[in-house]
């Protein structure tokens, strides 16, 4: 029924959770609540063990027994193992008598390197201390991995071929340094380790082969410096709107160009980056502090080149290989190639440094 005018039908008391009921009013209790059902839980993840870091040779130690394994998966004996190991066979000789023995500095970073770069050929196994060197090895001796990635970061006195920094995304130039040009050079190296039989006849064809190395070295780090060179002309150049200054700037650069005629040295590349006003030998030395002593290698590099194209094996002091010696062997001209991938990587940062204050933006 409705309430008549003018008469206010009573209010219903309004209850909340926060205010007591009035008096007189029936009690109300809470009505039971029940407990959610727990979820199961995800089961805890395993605890996850950092990987073993690689650091250097010391890291893990080869010894006598390692030498001994690898020599006898390559079938060599004790001379042609020390002549790929760059040492003397009675080095190799010594170590093997005491194979519980750690191998000296010098050993130890040469096998290391051979055991990395033939280990996939030779299916034999080797020795723990050698397997922990290669598990780390992917970051430090690598053989056809050059793919224009990152370079690797860590060197460790003698360490196999790879450059000590990182820059990321290298140059075009760069990138085929480090991915066909090595896959050549790889070639010779296989070429060295096939040469069959023992004394002088295999001394004379190792020989041959390790002058052919310094020259395919020589010509491959001299493609790099050249097509460094064209890239940051290029790069240079597009910075102008029209296309026809572009293209005389170009011509003009390159023009008379050291690096078409002579060889990669280190004055013909410090003069023909010049013409960028780009002082590059500095920059790269404020880029590594190493350089100076590779530049040295690589003026050694360039002087053997000359000798063996030229035949003109006369100046002794010219062509010494440390302590009087000048017999070249194979661990000199590994040794080379460690050094100019070394200034490959350290000289496309300092060209691409030099190019982005230049131009205002980065070449590549």
């Amino acid at each position: 029924m409705e309430p008549e005018r003018g008469v206010v039908a009573p209010q219903r008391p309004q209850l909340s959770r926060a205010t007591t009921p009035p008096a007189g009013a029936p009690a109300m209790h809470p009505q039971p609540t029940r407990p959610a059902p727990e979820m199961p839980r995800a089961p805890a993840p395993p605890p996850q063990t950092a990987p073993r870091a690689f650091t250097s040779p010391a890291t893990a130690v080869l010894t006598g027994a390692d030498l001994s394994a690898w020599r006898a998966a390559r079938g060599l004996t004790q001379r042609p193992a020390a002549d790929l190991l760059g040492v003397a066979p009675s080095t190799v000789a010594k170590a093997e008598l005491l194979p519980g023995k750690a191998l000296g500095e010098q050993l130890q970073v040469a096998l290391a390197a051979a055991l990395a770069r033939w280990s996939g050929l030779a299916g034999a196994p080797v020795g723990p201390a050698a397997s922990v060197l290669l598990k780390g090895s992917g970051r430090l001796f690598r053989k056809r991995d050059f793919n224009g990635s990152a370079s690797r970061k860590q060197e460790a006195g003698g360490t196999y071929h790879g450059s000590a920094v990182d820059f990321g995304v290298p140059s075009n130039s760069l990138a085929r340094w480090r991915g066909p040009a090595q896959a050549d050079l790889d070639d010779i190296v296989d070429a060295h380790a096939s040469v069959a039989g023992v004394g002088r006849g295999r001394r004379a064809a190792t020989a041959q082969v390790n002058q052919a190395y310094v020259m395919l070295l020589s010509s491959h780090f001299q493609r790099f410096c050249r097509d460094l060179h064209t890239e940051a002309i290029d790069h240079f150049a597009r910075a102008l709107a029209d296309p026809w200054a572009r293209a005389v700037v170009a011509d003009r650069l390159t023009e008379g160009r050291k690096l078409d005629v002579g060889n990669p040295n280190p004055g013909n590349i410090g003069s023909d980056f010049a013409r960028l006003r780009c002082n590059l030998w500095p920059a790269m030395v404020q880029i590594d502090a190493r350089t100076p002593g590779r530049r040295a290698r690589l003026e050694r590099l360039n002087r053997w080149r000359n000798a063996i194209a030229h035949q003109d094996f006369g100046g002794k002091a010219n062509l010494d290989l440390g302590a009087g010696r000048t017999e070249l062997r194979f661990g000199d001209v590994e040794d080379w190639r460690r050094a100019c991938d070394q200034l490959a990587g350290t000289m496309d940062a300092a060209v691409a440094v030099e190019l982005t204050a230049l131009v205002g933006r980065s070449p590549w």
